[in-house]
């Protein structure tokens, strides 16, 4: 057996339970100038696969249904030294 990516080790210590399965998430991160490692971006193609949720809006900027999710995610930013990451509840309005 081969070794765990960082996406399933994020992933298995997140619980899978969400409140509000309803309403959008949506993570922003910034590395602030510093390059991205791109197994960044291998392991968060990961994460969308283990989770079966989530999708790319821009270049750092994620949204997805639950909870789960976007907190892997977060953790997975935090892991590569993300300098800023945050975690938001969206309410379409229009």
């Amino acid at each position: 057996m081969g070794r765990r990516s960082i996406a399933e080790k994020v992933c298995s210590g997140i619980e899978k339970s969400d409140p509000r399965p309803r309403k959008l998430k949506l993570v922003i991160y910034d590395f602030a100038g510093e390059r991205i490692p791109p197994k960044f971006f291998d392991n968060l193609k990961r994460v969308f696969r283990l989770m079966q949720d989530g999708r790319m809006l821009q270049y750092s900027a994620i949204v997805a249904r639950h909870t789960s999710t976007v907190l892997a995610v977060a953790e997975l930013a935090r892991y590569y030294r993300c300098r800023s990451v945050r975690v938001y509840a969206v309410e379409e309005l229009a």
